[in-house]
């Protein structure tokens, strides 16, 4: 399967984008598509590549006027915009004027029926007029009768009819001022996604609008981080953000990290040293080299992931989706079984009873519009991702947040998770001599950039000993196959050592052990400890509040890993595994509850794959991690994770409080047109677009929770700095 991405300009609702995501999903050629309406970013699979102009005619087929890109253009739904705002003012000044003329100059006592007829039914064309041909595109073409459009055009209409029955109630009037107010939603409901859109974005913290080009004549040109090529040379002032990558060539400062990394202590840099797009200059002043375009960077990557996240819809979403198509159906029977059934009761014969009912159908069909919902659910699920973006953890999909919510057990790797990975050489335990020992064991792991060899090297130059090594197999999980000096040696866990036919000693020692034999004669092991991260005490006790256990994974020996799932309190724990062996325990462990796994992205790569959603720390340069994991902790902080759990916890409670709250509002507005008679029907237009702005700008709240005291910690540490 082929993937790829197009982005669909000048969709005008939620159930457009609906539309066209049905439509593209089910060519023959499509296996998956999905479209978002906030972002207009649209995911799809194929069989084959399909071209900008394939997925053009497929949209055009059910959905007018909207362009298809396959880059994303940054200003195209802000001009789109400016012209529907000028259009839109335009006609409603005018039906607006027109209205008000009919409603007092041109009044029906003054001028007679028809006339005022004439001039409100001017006023509600110039208005409504768009909102008739999507209706009657909807009916004829799409075969759709259930459409909000459809729903507004059997509203009014029946409102302009409603006045040849019984005593005037200026329904002429309400009919003209609903579609105003209908409009105005409209464009307030574009607007206030659109805005959400790049306040979501904008809240991650990571992109430069500008940068400071310096030209050979060093004179500072301001450009887009877009127009930057490798090598191009950039000034960047005290409150710059990084635009692309790049090596300091002059000067020093410090930078904030916090936005890429979550990780809010400030890092001090200087001449030589690499800095990456999205960090913030908080004091000094840089001259630097750009490594990287734009589109390689930490930034593009971490932004596109975000961007594409709601492109796997979460559970919810799923359901408002569907729920809106049978929703509105639904509306409409109500609306009919309204302006007949009660009047049949009551009074057959009486008109003013027939016009009451009627009148309050109407407004049932206004009130009921599913927009509220449909477009400020997922735009909920696009703010967590945001804030989970802005709390340095990436997730790649808005359906994890589901996995999480549900997920029981967390399991971890040791080695850099719940330890520093940083181990030093505790003792040599062996039959021969130790200088010999630690030789051959250096010259073993001379060329591994394993924790393990790299403190097995401690200080000492690995090109010493690397030079002489003529033959090199390292075996992930296990350990190393060298030829020195003529020599054949074998350095790693027991069991490696074991499977290639030596025996090795037993030992009462707790602690990672490397055992090593040269040529066939085993010599003894090298004891190394690593130190347990300070938080690591913490995650086990967060995630104990939060009713989730956590399991331990680990390569280890069996002494080793008793030991420290004692001491942090683990749940249990699985010692002496190779990368497939973790995935195994897993899947044996894991039964029939969601799990979760956390490592490093590189060995733990099977593991991660396997687990229901797989974390990787160590941040979005690690390619094996963004393919394999479902989210990436920026930070080398497994404490992360309770972050991350929290944040789909506020994003499932938001879509939900949106949810019952456009029913509730929805039946308070639909109570009142049954218990007030002649409800206005523009005030029933409050209960739809209304509502749906409000729930927007709920969902919007989401960026303003976070780590507040972690905030506080990083002003008093750049202040510390700089001061």
């Amino acid at each position: 399967m082929k993937t790829s991405c197009y982005y669909v300009y000048g969709i005008d609702c939620a159930a457009c984008a609906d539309r066209i995501e049905k439509t593209i999903a089910e060519d023959s050629r499509v296996n998956t598509a999905s479209l978002d309406f906030a972002s207009k970013r649209l995911e799809l699979s194929s069989k084959s590549d399909l071209s900008a102009e394939e997925i053009q005619k497929l949209v055009d087929s059910c959905e007018d006027g909207c362009r298809v890109e396959k880059e994303k253009k940054e200003d195209e739904e802000g001009r789109r915009f400016k012209v529907k705002l000028i259009s839109t003012g335009i006609r409603a000044a005018v039906s607006l004027v027109l209205a008000i003329l009919g409603l007092t100059v041109l009044s029906e006592a003054s001028v007679g029926l028809y006339w005022n007829l004439a001039v409100m039914g001017a006023a509600y064309i110039i208005s409504a007029y768009d909102i008739f041909y999507k209706a009657f595109i909807d009916i004829f073409k799409h075969k759709n009768f259930f459409d909000e459009n459809v729903l507004m055009v059997i509203a009014t209409l029946g409102a302009f009819a409603m006045r040849f029955f019984g005593d005037a109630h200026n329904e002429f009037f309400e009919a003209v001022m609903v579609v105003v107010l209908y409009q105005i939603g409209e464009l307030f409901e574009t607007f206030a996604t659109g805005k959400s859109h790049k306040a979501i974005i904008d809240a991650v913290g990571l992109k430069a609008k500008e940068a400071r080009l310096v030209g050979e004549d060093g004179t500072v040109t301001l450009v887009k981080p877009e127009a930057i090529n490798v090598g191009d040379t950039l000034e960047i002032r005290v409150g710059d953000l990084l635009p692309v990558d790049a090596v300091v060539v002059k000067g020093e400062g410090t930078l904030d990290e916090s936005s890429l990394t979550g990780e809010f202590l400030p890092r001090a840099i200087k001449e030589g040293e690499a800095a990456k797009a999205g960090t913030l200059l908080v004091s000094g002043s840089l001259i630097l080299k750009a490594s990287a375009r734009y589109e390689a960077s930490s930034v593009a990557k971490i932004l596109d992931l975000v961007e594409s996240g709601n492109a796997k819809k979460s559970k919810v979403d799923r359901f408002t989706s569907k729920f809106s198509r049978v929703y509105t159906p639904v509306v409409i029977l109500i609306g009919l079984v309204l302006a007949v059934f009660p009047p049949l009761v009551i009074g057959p014969s009486d008109p003013a009873v027939w016009e009451r009912w009627i009148y309050t159908a109407l407004s049932a069909l206004v009130i009921s519009c599913p927009c509220a919902i449909v477009i400020s659910v997922p735009l909920s699920y696009f703010a967590g991702l945001g804030l989970a973006s802005k709390l340095g953890i990436v997730i790649k999909g808005s359906d994890n947040f589901d996995t999480l919510n549900e997920t029981k057990t967390l399991f971890v790797d040791k080695t850099g998770t719940l330890t520093e990975g940083k181990f030093h050489l505790e003792k040599v335990v062996t039959s021969d001599n130790e200088e010999d020992f630690l030789k051959y064991l250096k010259a073993a792991e001379s060329r591994s950039s394993h924790p393990l060899a790299l403190a097995v090297m401690g200080k000492e130059d690995p090109g010493t000993y690397s030079k002489d090594v003529t033959s090199y197999e390292e075996i992930a999980g296990k350990g190393i196959k060298a030829v020195y000096q003529g020599h054949e040696i074998l350095s790693g866990n027991a069991n490696f050592l074991k499977e290639s036919g030596i025996e090795i000693a037993s030992s009462e020692d707790t602690g990672t052990s490397i055992h090593l034999a040269v040529d066939g004669k085993y010599l003894g092991y090298a004891l190394l400890d690593d130190t347990i991260r300070q938080d690591s005490k913490t995650l086990v006790d967060e995630l104990h509040a939060r009713n989730m256990k956590i399991y331990l994974l680990t390569g280890d020996n069996e002494k080793a890993a008793s030991k420290l799932a004692k001491k942090l309190g683990l749940d249990g724990y699985k010692a002496g595994l190779t990368p497939e062996g973790k995935t195994q325990a897993m899947l044996s462990l894991k039964g029939n509850d969601k799990v979760a796994y956390l490592g490093d992205g590189i060995n733990d790569a099977p593991t991660i794959v396997a687990a229901d959603i797989g974390f990787a720390m160590g941040g979005i340069g690690s390619d094996l991690a963004i393919e394999n994991a479902d989210a990436i902790i920026m930070q080398d902080n497994p404490l992360e994770f309770i972050e991350a759990v929290d944040v789909a916890k506020k994003t499932r409670r938001k879509a939900i409080t949106n949810i019952a709250a456009a029913i509730v509002v929805k039946a308070a507005f639909l109570i009142m047109s049954l218990a007030i008679p002649s409800f206005p029907l523009y005030i029933a237009v409050l209960a739809d677009t209304g509502l749906t702005a409000i729930l927007i700008l709920n969902a919007l709240l989401l960026l303003r929770s976070g780590k507040k005291a972690k905030k506080v910690e990083s002003e008093k540490a750049i202040e510390a700095q700089i001061g």
